[in-house]
Order: C-alpha cells, then sequence, then structure tokens
C-alpha cells in the first residue's frame, strides 16, 4: 500500500481537498491510501514515500525518512530552501505555477483600476452617506488612463508576464524586473533587481510579485519608496516579507497616490493599526489566489504525476523542479 501524506485540508475552502476529489483520487488509486494532516494528528509518517501540499513542517527530513517525492499545491517552493542545506538525500520536487495565475492575474488588475478609477473616493462616500456623483465629479481630475501610464512589474514569472502583457495590450507602457536581463518575446524590457531604485523614478505603478527570498528581505522600503513619483501607486501581491510596512505607511502620507496588498503582516494590520486604517490603501486578505478552476487543475496534474511516479516514469512527470531537500 502506497502512503501519501497530504496537507491540503485547511478550514479555507481553496486549500482543502473537495470530498468529490478525494473520492475521486481514492477510486482511481486503489493501491494508495492518502491520508491527510487533520485526520492523523500522532500517525507515525516513517513509511510515507509522497508529500502532496504547501505547509511542510521544518523537520520533515527527520518525520518522513523515506520521502521521494515532494508535490507542491502552489508555485512558491523557494520558501523551503534553507531546509536543503541540511540535506541528507535527494527528493524530487515538483509545483504547481499555473494553478493560481489566473486568479492572481484577475485580482491585481482589480487593484490596478480601483486605483485608476479611484475607489477610495467611492468607499469614502459610501460611508460617510454622501455618495453622488456631484461629490465624485469634485475629485474626477484624478482619475487617470491606464494607456497613458508607466508600470513596473518587479517579478516576471507566469503571472507578472501574464499581467504586463496585458497592460500592454491595453496601452500601457511597462518594464518588468526579474533574475536576468533580456527583452521578452512580447518587446518588454526586462532588468534585475538593481536596477530598482533608478527605475522607479520614471514608473507610475510599481507592482510586486517578487516569490519568497529572504535576501529581499524590505526591499520596497523607504528608499524606493521616496523614489517613487508624487502620486504614485505601490502593489504587492508577493510576499509579505518584501514590504517595511512601516516605510510604506509614511509614504502614503508623503508621495504616494495610494497603495494596494494582498500580502501583509497582520500584526501591523490590527483594528488599532495606522496601516490598516490608512484611507488611500486597498487592503484584501491574501485572497488574490483564489480560483473556481484551482481544484480540477491542480487534481489533473496531481493525477498525472501520480502516475508516472507510480509507473516509475519520472523522467515523464510535470514541473520538476531544480530543488533537492
Amino acid at each position: 500500500m502506497e502512503l501519501i501524506f497530504c496537507d491540503l485540508d485547511l478550514n479555507l475552502k481553496m486549500y482543502n481537498v473537495p470530498e468529490i476529489y478525494r473520492t475521486k483520487l481514492s477510486n482511481n488509486f486503489k493501491s494508495s491510501n492518502f491520508v491527510y494532516k487533520s485526520d492523523c494528528k500522532n500517525i507515525d509518517t516513517k513509511d510515507f514515500r509522497i508529500y502532496w501540499g504547501n505547509r511542510l513542517p521544518n523537520d520533515f527530513l527527520d518525520r518522513f525518512p523515506k520521502l521521494e517525492w515532494i508535490h507542491f499545491g502552489s508555485v512558491g517552493i523557494d520558501r523551503f530552501e534553507s531546509i536543503k542545506d541540511n540535506k541528507k538525500r535527494k527528493i524530487l520536487v515538483t509545483n504547481s505555477p499555473n494553478s493560481v495565475t489566473d486568479g492572481m492575474y484577475a485580482h491585481t488588475m482589480f487593484q490596478v483600476f480601483y486605483l485608476l478609477r479611484q475607489g477610495f473616493i467611492v468607499d469614502r462616500m459610501r460611508q460617510s452617506n454622501s455618495l453622488s456623483r456631484e461629490n465624485y465629479d469634485l475629485n474626477s481630475q484624478k482619475i487617470l488612463n491606464l494607456n497613458e501610464l508607466k508600470f513596473l512589474i518587479v517579478g516576471f514569472g507566469n503571472i507578472g508576464s501574464k499581467i504586463a502583457n496585458s497592460l500592454k495590450q491595453m496601452g500601457a507602457e511597462v518594464t518588468a524586473i526579474a533574475s536576468k536581463e533580456r527583452v521578452s518575446s512580447t518587446g518588454i524590457n526586462v532588468f534585475t533587481i538593481d536596477k530598482l531604485k533608478d527605475l522607479v523614478k520614471s514608473h507610475n505603478f510599481v507592482i510586486g510579485l517578487l516569490p519568497y527570498n529572504i535576501k529581499l528581505k524590505n526591499i520596497f522600503s523607504e528608499e524606493i519608496f521616496d523614489n517613487m513619483p508624487s502620486n504614485s501607486y505601490f502593489i504587492n501581491n508577493g510576499r509579505s516579507l518584501h514590504v517595511n510596512q512601516m516605510h510604506l505607511y509614511e509614504a502614503l502620507n508623503k508621495n504616494l497616490a495610494g497603495a494596494a496588498l494582498d500580502v501583509y503582516y497582520h500584526d501591523e494590520t490590527s483594528e488599532k493599526s495606522n496601516l490598516l486604517n490608512q484611507e488611500n490603501l486597498l487592503i484584501t486578505p491574501h485572497i488574490g489566489a483564489f480560483d473556481p478552476s484551482y481544484w480540477p487543475e491542480q487534481i489533473k496534474l496531481f493525477e498525472y504525476n501520480l502516475k508516472c511516479f507510480l509507473g516509475n516514469k519520472i523522467e515523464k512527470m510535470q514541473n520538476i523542479c531544480n530543488i533537492y531537500f
């Protein structure tokens, strides 16, 4: 009996394998036993060869001594890179790079147009019972046309490239930052992160989509915000550790016209937090990845890779990553 450990059973529906798919997996892989984390608090994990999920414990090398394959249900696996320094064996790693692309794309575009159309003003009028065209008209000069703006996309993976190409097609001028300098197939100039400080000077929008990287902690800080043009906008949907939230708060009260965050440090956005109550900040509770197509696509990918793994056809597996723990 093949033992498969799965931690995708959170209270959030997006990260809890629906019952219909649990049944499907059990029926399609009768020689395998799918064990879900919440159902086995004290289970002995020494005989598991497969781990499926996103919440690897720091001591997983000890807890899963026979582990051979980890499949992440999301894009980000680099947050676990520090663990690999203590590796004593190689473990195959696959991920799901397209699983949240559409959701993240839709959420980021929502944020962009919310800022462009001065959604803050509408929210303020609703809260003060003063919603009217006349009151909105007083601020209509602040509305921006996308095709007159310059966007800097910081993080040019599947999500970043889709957003960048879409903005370009709508008439915006787009530049990007990634690990290597190049010109993309759609003609977008891509620079490296060391150019960030200078690049922000000439862009109206800066959109952070960086994967987890401890070396880039607080990369978006006072130095970057101060270099951004007056009345510019900042969006971060990558990782919270990349933004110094106190510096962002100060910038929102100085030169930035507004910002949007889908990831943030919760202890700095409590009810008493100045940042949470900032009128020109759109803040959402890490919902950018929510996508109704997530589970059908995730199950399709995992089933395919599982068949390959069990059939000893590793070379045919999809999304194999060059990271070994």
